[in-house]
């Protein structure tokens, strides 16, 4: 063989060995790349605390402009009939977020309950699943203190925020008490979720985001103090909406909206008026009761709907899980609403839902209030003294505004929502057997309570 040939040979062999070590080398390099694909979708769940459903546009309200909640309704299932449990934050936060009644996981009012240890909450099942969860809270009822951080890694509910001061100390006040002092407002806590998912995006996440704005007292900045001031409230809602429009523009950014599982809803309504009421807590009627509920998933390919069937406050959870093809958890009140979301044509759940407010007897010494509402009945007790003062029914259909009490005219329904009621409150009696939830009031909490209205 002569010397050129050799050469040759030699020259491919390290060719070929050179290129292998390249390839090599790009494959390894690549790997981490192939780790970092996120299998699990990202789920963004967001409260706006007291958000009536009929004050935002793609419910049908004219008079607000809310681009951005809308943008996310069209591309998901609105639910036009969606009711909450308790109209008091922190209880209704907690069946939202163990798929329980009030009644099964005795949490019944702010500052004096905290959530029992024993409760198996969604933050903690997506946490076991390999989720990074954290919740970014705008209002001092969910401090961790009282209980609802199980499950989280990281609970942001700080509400000294610097630049919130700086922006709102000394203009706002309520009560007697600064603002800053039990809220911040939606900007920081929008703000507070994006630093954070800036460092977690190649991650699966959990992100729960509380807004408290809309929440009494109504003052909305500028310019939606100016837009709205007529109705403050609205321009409440029209700024939360804004601050949500920036945080949907980091997930765009991010690639992360286009697949993300994402709710909207509340934790309750706000009567403004109805009923000679302003506010939530004392009422069991609608305003203070209905609220929206967006879920928006596009890589599950639902198509886009409004639902127009009851669904509950309980019923979140297991329809998130479902959504994520998650275990099923037992011993829980709500179901998934899945089939109503997925099938073309709409199925009937025929769904009840409770309702109850121990704001009255444990704040001020009067009646209790629970409820049993099926999609056309609404069946309302007093009580004080563990006794019932008066009954209230109300056909829905026929009275929306539930003008007319019909319970003396409809005794026979009248007794017999009396008797669903009482089922459920013995059945849900048993589940909050051995629940340790009451939480001694200090003074920190009970000045913040005070001015926002929750104690005298």
């Amino acid at each position: 063989m002569s010397t050129k040939v050799k050469f040759i040979i030699f020259f491919i062999l390290v060719f070929w060995g050179c290129s292998c070590f390249f390839f090599t080398c790009k494959s390894s390099d690549e790997a981490p790349e192939e780790s970092r694909i996120i299998e699990k979708p990202n789920i963004i769940f967001i409260s706006i605390d007291t958000l009536r459903a009929d004050r935002l546009a793609c419910y049908g309200y004219e008079k607000i402009k809310t681009p951005n909640i809308d943008f996310i309704a069209k591309r998901g299932v609105l639910f036009t009939q969606a009711i909450c449990q308790v109209p008091v934050t922190l209880p209704s936060h907690a069946s939202m977020f163990t798929g329980l009644n009030p009644t099964s996981h005795n949490v019944r009012e702010n500052g004096t309950f905290r959530l029992d240890n024993s409760e198996r909450t969604l933050a903690e099942i997506l946490k076991e699943s390999g989720y990074n969860t954290a919740a970014f809270i705008g209002g001092f009822p969910l401090d961790s203190r009282f209980g609802l951080d199980k499950g989280f890694d990281f609970y942001d509910d700080d509400l000294s925020d610097r630049k919130d001061q700086e922006t709102i100390q000394g203009k706002i006040s309520w009560q007697g008490h600064k603002v800053s002092t039990f809220e911040r407002k939606a900007i920081s806590v929008v703000e507070s979720a994006i630093k954070w998912l800036s460092s977690n995006k190649e991650s699966s996440c959990f992100l729960f985001i509380h807004l408290f704005d809309p929440h009494a007292s109504y003052s909305p900045p500028a310019p939606f103090k100016k837009l709205y001031a007529h109705q403050p409230y609205d321009g409440e809602v029209a700024y939360v909406d804004y601050c949500l429009g920036k945080f949907f523009k980091k997930l765009e950014k991010w690639k992360i909206l286009k697949d993300a599982l994402i709710i909207i809803t509340s934790d309750h309504g706000e009567s403004l008026g109805e009923h000679n009421y302003w506010g939530h807590g004392k009422k069991l009627f609608e305003p203070s009761l209905r609220i929206p509920l967006i879920i928006s998933f596009p890589s599950k390919m639902l198509q886009p709907k409004a639902v127009n069937g009851l669904v509950r406050s309980i019923d979140i959870m297991p329809t998130i899980l479902e959504l994520l093809d998650q275990e099923k958890v037992t011993e829980i009140q709500g179901v998934s609403l899945l089939p109503l979301m997925s099938d073309e044509e709409e199925k009937k759940l025929n769904l009840a839902s409770y309702g109850e407010t121990f704001f009255p007897r444990l704040r001020f010494g009067e009646e209790e209030l629970r409820s049993y509402r099926t999609e056309r009945w609404k069946y309302i007790r007093l009580i004080k003294d563990n006794k019932t003062v008066r009954e209230k029914l109300f056909d829905l259909q026929n009275d929306p505004e539930e003008i007319q009490d019909c319970a003396k005219k409809e005794e026979k329904k009248t007794q017999e929502f009396a008797s669903l009621l009482a089922r459920v409150i013995e059945n849900d009696r048993k589940l909050a057997v051995n629940k340790n939830t009451f939480f001694a009031m200090d003074e920190e909490t009970r000045r913040k309570l005070k001015s926002l209205g929750y104690i005298r």
